[in-house]
């Protein structure tokens, strides 16, 4: 998967190791991440693939090396796009603990939820300002129906957000009338 979310961000600029670790956080960060250890090795797998090319630079009097995608990289990234998207797992942290949860005392449990509430509740707040700023970007009508994409997975990471929180405050609720 990171190979593709590599290909996909190169499409639209040159990116660094460096850069591309920023662009990852700062693009598709709340709903997949990596670290440099996983994009260096990517990173030069795709470059042997021919997918993308490499040049350095001299930035500041150090070397710098930027990759691009290349027509080959272009093609693959295509073809992964158009495959059937597959069902993944919910990999959720607040689940396990939910799972284990009646190990703690009620008041513990509680405790515990009403900070993972709080946390939701800052993440909604930030993905609302992101929300808001991409709204007010001036971009160029060619760019316009990528931005309208990727403020759509904002707009899913919201309401997955205030999902949770509401379904959490019915969990509370639910505990403290002793139906679980």
């Amino acid at each position: 998967m990171l190979e593709n979310v590599i290909l996909g961000l190169l499409l639209y600029k040159k990116l660094s190791i460096y850069d591309m670790k920023k662009a990852i956080e700062q693009s598709v960060g709340f709903f997949y991440s990596s670290s440099y250890g996983n994009i260096h090795p990517a990173m030069k797998k795709l470059e042997a693939k021919g997918f993308v090319s490499v040049q350095e630079k001299l930035v500041h009097g150090r070397n710098r090396k930027e990759y691009s995608i290349t027509e080959e990289g272009i093609g693959q990234f295509q073809i992964w796009l158009s495959q059937d998207i597959k069902v993944g797992k919910i990999q959720d942290e607040g689940l396990l603990h939910l799972y284990f949860l009646a190990e703690l005392k009620e008041d513990k449990r509680i405790e515990l939820l009403n900070r993972y509430i709080e946390k939701l509740s800052e993440k909604v707040i930030e993905l609302s300002e992101v929300e808001n700023a991409i709204r007010k970007i001036e971009v160029p009508d060619k760019y316009r129906e990528a931005l309208n994409y990727r403020i759509i997975t904002i707009d899913f990471g919201l309401k997955y957000y205030k999902f949770e929180l509401t379904w959490y405050k019915d969990i509370i609720n639910k505990i403290k009338r002793k139906e679980i």
